[in-house]
């Protein structure tokens, strides 16, 4: 009687972290952030980026983006008008139709994470200057 008990505590215990761990990822993916590149890399953190250069820079390549859930769909826009990030196509883990410059912080570029490519398809571009 006494294993039966521990067992069921143990599985409440379980259960209260898995459900506290589906709220953080849930918040962690739903808020929007500033994203540094580092490199040619960038860390998607949420489901809306704002990205940064790298450095103190004006500009950044990104080639390389993050591997998340199969599905997992990210938009990407850049922090500020007086900087410029271009994603680049077939460099990395990016396949897009072409390369994508973002220099407006109203320009968008929507990702969708496959795992079957371990990469990032482009769904959809918005360049609004």
């Amino acid at each position: 009687m006494d294993a039966l008990l521990s067992i069921v505590r143990r599985l409440q215990s379980m259960e209260k972290t898995i459900e506290s761990m589906r709220r953080r990822d849930a918040t962690a993916t739903s808020r929007g952030g500033i994203v540094e590149v580092v490199g040619v890399s960038l860390n998607a953190r949420s489901r809306f980026n704002r990205v940064r250069p790298d450095g103190d820079g004006a500009s950044s390549n990104v080639n390389t983006i993050s591997a998340m859930n199969d599905g997992f769909m990210a938009v990407f826009s850049v922090y500020a008008s007086s900087k410029t990030i271009v994603f680049k196509n077939g460099l990395g883990n990016l396949y897009l139709a072409s390369d994508c410059t973002l220099s407006n912080p109203k320009d968008t570029l929507t990702l969708l994470y496959d795992t079957t490519l371990s990469g990032w398809k482009e769904v959809a571009r918005s360049i609004n200057h």
